[in-house]
């Protein structure tokens, strides 16, 4: 249920009679708003940078991302298989 205001005026010609019903609607009203999602803030200022750690090993051939030589001349070579059965096929 949306909550729908209602218009006070001061005094009692104002019309503004304090019921159990204005009061329920206006604590249902609160409540509806407080369970809605607000804006998303602006990002906050990046936080310091910590000390850089010591460096890592080397690594074995191959950890770096390329191919050792051995796996390099067996790729090299089921290329050539491959390009050769094509111009054969």
């Amino acid at each position: 249920m949306a909550y729908v205001p209602y218009t006070w005026a001061d005094g009692e010609e104002g019309g503004t009679p304090i019921t159990a019903e204005r009061l329920n609607s206006l604590e249902q009203g609160i409540a509806e708003v407080e369970l809605l999602e607000g804006p998303e803030g602006p990002e906050g200022p990046q936080g310091p940078q910590g000390e850089a750690g010591p460096a890592g090993s080397d690594g074995s051939d191959g950890s770096d991302g390329f191919p050792t030589e051995a796996q390099w001349d067996d790729l090299v070579a089921r290329v050539a298989a491959l390009e050769s059965a094509d111009a054969e096929g």
